[in-house]
């Protein structure tokens, strides 16, 4: 798997202790905190002081795009929020299942979860979801605008 692969493919990891991402698209309202977020990794310290809202799990998470190598969605924090489930018998992937979906992690040739978020890739498009309370339901509103 090459940084490119990564660079579009996020990953559910046990081991991280917060999200933290390098792909800047997968974010919303990114934004300077304040304070940084400071980490010991196998490649060295890793820094940030940038962090945004990630929308396919309604959770804030860091962003690093000098010094990550991957997206990584902490399975720790996704699972105080959402149910995960597994069943290998079945197939080998982590369902996250959130309120409006079910985000599937599948295992990749390198032995991690992976999955591929659809996100606007040119800018061109922004996705928002509105919630209608009277209709208790959920509905997907498009904001077509040119840069």
């Amino acid at each position: 798997m090459t940084p490119q692969d990564l660079y579009h493919k996020l990953l559910l990891d046990s081991g991280a202790s917060t999200h933290l991402l390098m792909n800047k698209r997968m974010l919303t309202g990114v934004h300077k905190a304040k304070n940084p977020l400071i980490l010991s990794t196998n490649g060295g310290d890793l820094s940030t002081t940038l962090k945004g809202q990630l929308p396919l799990v309604q959770q804030e998470a860091w962003l690093n795009q000098d010094k990550a190598i991957a997206n990584l969605l902490s399975l720790g924090k996704v699972s105080r929020k959402y149910q995960v489930t597994m069943d290998t018998w079945k197939e080998n992937a982590f369902t996250v299942h959130t309120l409006s979906n079910k985000i599937k992690f599948v295992i990749n040739q390198s032995n991690l979860y992976e999955y591929s978020p659809k996100y606007p890739k040119n800018n061109k498009l922004t996705t928002c979801l509105v919630q209608h309370q009277q209709l208790a339901r959920a509905s997907l509103v498009r904001l077509w605008w040119t840069t």
